[in-house]
């Protein structure tokens, strides 16, 4: 049924992570970056279900690519794993502190090594200023040595972040493959709406063939 073709999620893929040809900057301005890896921009890619269209009684649905989507990057500079991330939202709120970042405007951004390590790994823009939360961290090590940047462009109805996290904080070879996972939250400015998210929440057992992937190209 070709009627169905916006709910049908697409076989995940294996993204191969060349070397960027300088070094990350993290200060919200994406300038290393030549395109995107990948783009959240389908109904199919909204959580919860429901919220993928409007309808009488759910007016506060997904209102398409200028309500939100992304435009996502992934890349390593030779000594850390660089996420980068263009949203396009009309409307930018995070007023929750560091355990609750989920019910605002925030990205998720996960991995799980070829060791079943995971990190999880919470970047909001909120009141107080650019909060970076590893909830999962093997290494114990990210909290003090990633940085991170966070930039509203009010003008343009967009959000950047920036994130770079050093192999030394990540249990992550080279020339492997890594499950990762994106989530991106919406919160016009009352309760969490929705969110874009590549990948299912993690599975236990956990299910490699659910999940895209990317090498770092050696």
């Amino acid at each position: 049924d070709l009627a169905m073709a916006p709910f049908n999620r697409p076989e995940p893929e294996t993204y191969k992570l060349a070397r960027m040809k300088q070094a990350m900057t993290p200060d919200g301005a994406l300038d290393e970056w030549e395109k995107p890896t990948l783009s959240l921009d389908e109904p199919f890619l909204i959580q919860p279900n429901h919220m993928r269209f409007p309808s009488g009684d759910n007016t506060n649905a997904w209102r398409g690519p200028e309500d939100m989507s992304v435009k996502a990057y992934l890349g390593w500079d030779g000594e850390a794993l660089c996420v980068a991330a263009e949203v396009k939202d009309d409307a930018q709120c995070n007023t929750n502190d560091v355990d609750s970042l989920w019910d605002g405007d925030a990205m998720n951004f996960g991995l799980i090594d070829a060791d079943a390590n995971q990190t999880d790994l919470w970047l909001a823009l909120t009141t107080d200023g650019v909060v970076l939360n590893p909830l999962a961290d093997p290494t114990e090590k990210l909290a003090k040595i990633a940085k991170c940047a966070i930039v509203r462009d009010e003008d343009s109805k967009v959000t950047r972040y920036e994130l770079r996290l050093p192999l030394a904080g990540l249990k992550l070879k080279p020339g492997t493959e890594c499950c990762f996972y994106l989530r991106f939250f919406d919160n016009d400015g009352q309760d969490a709406r929705y969110r874009l998210q590549l990948a299912p929440l993690i599975t236990d057992p956990f299910k490699v063939k659910l999940y895209s992937k990317f090498v770092l190209e050696e």
